[in-house]
């Protein structure tokens, strides 16, 4: 399904991915959370993704709340593709 999504262009980044796919397969609920970091004049922003109670992905400290959650996304597919989920 997530493929022929992804093939008409409606989902091209990671993001939308894991949504596309927790929403379809309401087994694997995915799930996301910040962690704030550093001074409050120079805050970073993890993002870490998690399905169920287990992580499965962590971004890089980044500057903005968007740029984290990319950076996590792309680290839980990567994971979810090798444990065998099909996107």
């Amino acid at each position: 399904m997530i493929a022929v999504i992804r093939s008409r262009g409606y989902a091209s980044d990671a993001i939308t991915l894991l949504k596309i796919y927790s929403d379809a397969n309401w087994e694997y609920q995915i799930t996301y959370y910040y962690d704030e970091g550093g001074p409050g004049h120079d805050v970073t922003w993890v993002c870490i993704y998690q399905m169920g109670e287990r992580e499965i992905g962590r971004g890089e400290p980044a500057r903005n709340k968007q740029e984290a959650k990319k950076l996590a996304a792309v680290k839980a597919l990567d994971r979810l593709r090798r444990e065998g989920h099909r996107f």
